[in-house]
């Protein structure tokens, strides 16, 4: 008998563990997501390749590739609200493109509306009020040559 009420404390206690384990993570969820709401707009600072995935014959050095994506991002902004529904504005432009998103442990599914339906992932996410720093596949890029490239890169961007 003794026995059985050790047993059924130990499964308590464990259960009681991981449920707030649980809630911990929900908790830590919840604040990542209100910083990202209540610090936007971020806009970007920093790009970083982290490597060249596919050069199709391109001679473009991942230092010419990084210096092209500075220039063209550094200064647009991501806002994040609090209903999941976001708006990108570019620096060097009056576009904006407004999206959804979904923030999932360290990655953020976004759907955007221009193209309509196109899906990226926003990995490796660090999020802080100081700064959000993200990886991602980039899209296509086509050189002065036409030769279609392909790389990943960190994006760092701080709050407006």
């Amino acid at each position: 008998m003794k026995t059985i009420k050790i047993f059924l404390i130990a499964i308590i206690l464990l259960a009681s563990i991981f449920s707030c384990a649980k809630d911990d993570n929900d908790i830590e969820q919840d604040i990542r997501k209100n910083i990202l709401v209540e610090n936007s707009p971020w806009t970007y600072q920093n790009y970083k390749v982290i490597a060249i995935t596919e050069r199709n014959g391109s001679i473009l050095t991942e230092e010419e590739l990084e210096e092209f994506i500075d220039k063209s991002t550094t200064g647009s902004t991501l806002s994040f609200n609090a209903d999941g529904t976001g708006i990108s504005k570019s620096r060097t432009s009056d576009l904006t493109n407004t999206w959804t998103w979904t923030l999932n442990k360290n990655e953020i599914q976004s759907i955007w509306n221009d193209p309509k339906g196109t899906i990226s992932t926003f990995k490796n996410v660090e999020i802080s009020s100081s700064q959000f720093k993200f990886q991602q596949d980039a899209l296509n890029f086509v050189d002065k040559e036409g030769n279609n490239i392909k790389w990943y890169g960190t994006y760092t961007s701080t709050p407006n």
